[in-house]
């Protein structure tokens, strides 16, 4: 137990490092995570309190008010990740009161601690601090798991909304991330059971059970974290201002760019892919001789756009010669969306005004013809 408890430790740090080194637009959510995996690693220092002098080992209960800041820091990530936009201080605000509350119910264990012959064993948890903790533990981690599930059906909601296919990594990452957390604490729980049950045997076979798993999570992050950089990059989320690689005007770099814009903004208006509902940044990329990532890169750093919001812009400036066309007057308004690309009238709606600043049936209604998409 104790080698795996080490190894779990140093996956969760090195996985920190590589996090707090990655620059880009998810550079604000990588931190949350970082410090998360961070306090994990305290958390499961734990496992390894047998390579500690026994003097140590007392002090060992005391990391428990840094417990109230993990599920915090892995919502104010999950946030931050979903909706960049959104401040997070909330989040973090309410571990920290919390943390502070669990700091001062433990000043008399540190008392007797630091007493003549006051040493406690720390594997006799029997103090009612302790329950007490153990128990608010619990439950803040339920409210926080609630309160991400929220964010998530929203999420989920927003891109439906939007016509955002770019997300869906994203939305499988929250999920994956909510249902692991959700299945580790109910094995956690389960040993906390054993435990005060009195079941040592029981209680062995959970720890070990949960070791491996701690492993095997910290191991699967850390695959995903070298297959999957995009999630931690964010080379195709939407941008935030002021990042991105500055283009210096008149470099080979700016002429690069210029080009490849140019034949990108040739190919919607002479063969208009976005008419496809199911147009992809990987099929337009394929179609138009662009990398992938450069295709992305470019949309962020010369028109500060995501992908699905250029491809919504040219599907809007249709929509509106439709709309001011009095020969296709009998169609309606779901009609016009399906024959722009848009999978929705909502999402339809969404999209139009963002980029007219009206609905297209008060566009239809007045004859707003002067207003340009985009």
């Amino acid at each position: 137990m104790t080698a795996l408890g080490a190894l779990s430790v140093g996956l969760c740090v090195l996985m920190s490092a590589f996090l707090l080194a990655v620059s880009g637009p998810l550079r604000r959510a990588n931190r949350f995570l970082a410090s998360f995996l961070l306090l994990t690693a305290i958390d499961l220092l734990g496992w390894t309190i047998l390579l500690f002098p026994p003097g140590w080992q007392a002090w060992f209960p005391l990391r428990l008010p840094f417990g109230y800041l993990q599920m915090p820091l892995l919502c104010a990530y999950v946030r931050a990740l979903c909706f960049p936009r959104q401040r997070s201080g909330a989040d973090v605000t309410g571990g920290f009161a919390a943390a502070i509350l669990s700091a001062i119910s433990l000043i008399p264990r540190a008392r007797t601690i630091l007493s003549p012959g006051g040493n406690i064993d720390p594997f006799v948890a029997t103090g009612l601090d302790l329950a007490g903790n153990d128990i608010a533990l619990h439950l803040q981690f339920y409210l926080y798991l609630a309160i991400m599930a929220v964010l998530l059906v929203r999420y989920r909601a927003h891109r439906r909304e939007t016509d955002d296919r770019a997300g869906q990594a994203t939305l499988y990452w929250v999920a994956t991330l909510l249902c692991i957390s959700f299945a580790a604490h109910m094995l956690v729980l389960a040993k906390s059971w054993a435990w005060l049950g009195d079941d040592p045997q029981a209680h062995a076979w959970l720890q070990l059970c949960t070791g491996i798993v701690a492993v095997g999570v910290n191991c699967a992050l850390t695959f995903v974290a070298l297959t999957r950089q995009s999630l931690f990059v964010g080379i195709d989320m939407p941008p935030i201002k002021g990042r991105g690689r500055p283009v210096v005007p008149g470099s080979e770099s700016a002429a690069i760019d210029a080009d490849a814009l140019e034949r990108l903004n040739r190919y919607m208006v002479e063969q208009e892919p976005f008419l496809d509902p199911a147009l992809t940044v990987r099929r337009l990329a394929r179609r138009t001789g662009i990398a992938e990532r450069d295709l992305s890169a470019l949309l962020n750093r010369h028109l500060g756009q995501h992908f699905f919001d250029f491809v919504n812009q040219h599907r809007v400036r249709r929509a509106t010669a439709l709309l001011a066309d009095p020969a296709h007057a009998d169609k309606t308004i779901l009609e016009i969306a399906h024959e722009v690309g848009f999978n929705s009238k909502s999402s339809f709606n969404t999209a139009f005004s963002k980029h007219c600043g009206v609905t297209p049936t008060v566009f239809r209604r007045t004859g707003a013809t002067s207003v340009a998409a985009g």
